[in-house]
């Protein structure tokens, strides 16, 4: 079974673990963990191997120990240092809330928009429409194997919606991987141009 937790990107702590399970009875370890039953225990271990956050990036409960407290409890039977242990800990909690407010990439649809009576406010209601959420799981890869997905996902999008209502006919798209690193597709996925700056009409209506 332990063989079946390692993955291609195993951190420190976590062969250190392993290394330490493979000398210990895993029935014992999950009794003494306060776990009767072993697939709940073994349900753990696969969370905290799935990757190099060892679980702290899900909201993982089974009413026994949230993420961080099994990984605690787990190195403490184990023999690990606890001066090791937080010390991983605090970089992986660092990581993921600088993560969180990290910007999130996204999609502009640029229908080459010139305002003339629109009222300011309809165009206002109607501005999220001129932008594309990119999915975490599509986010977290590399950039190549992104803008394959963002390719998909800008043909299906202009499949089904060619001409946004109000905004108009969709000439290209911009995905901002970042404020500062933007790559311009065409309606049909091309790549156009890749640049670090792309001028984006925002309708604000101020109180």
């Amino acid at each position: 079974m332990l063989n079946t937790l390692l993955n291609e990107k195993l951190t420190m702590l976590q062969v250190l673990i392993h290394q330490k399970l493979l000398k210990v009875d895993l029935k014992e370890l999950s009794h003494s963990l306060g776990y009767r039953d072993s697939d709940k225990f073994k349900n753990r271990l696969t969370a905290m191997f799935a990757n190099e956050y060892l679980g702290l990036d899900s909201s993982y409960y089974d009413f026994k120990f949230s993420s961080e407290e099994f990984v605690r409890q787990l190195c403490n039977h184990l023999g690990i240092p606890s001066l090791l242990v937080d010390k991983v800990l605090v970089e992986i909690k660092a990581e993921l809330e600088k993560q969180k407010h990290a910007p999130k990439p996204y999609v502009f649809i640029d229908t080459d928009f010139k305002r003339k009576s629109e009222p300011i406010f309809l165009l206002s209601a109607l501005q999220n429409r001129r932008y594309l959420k990119i999915d975490d799981i599509v986010a977290a890869k590399p950039l190549d194997k992104q803008l394959q997905d963002v390719q998909k996902i800008v043909t299906a999008h202009y499949q089904k919606n060619p001409i946004l209502d109000l905004w108009g006919q969709v000439q290209r798209y911009a995905y901002f991987y970042q404020e500062d690193f933007i790559v311009v597709l065409s309606v049909k996925g091309e790549i156009l141009d890749v640049t670090n700056d792309y001028p984006l009409s925002v309708a604000t209506l101020k109180v």
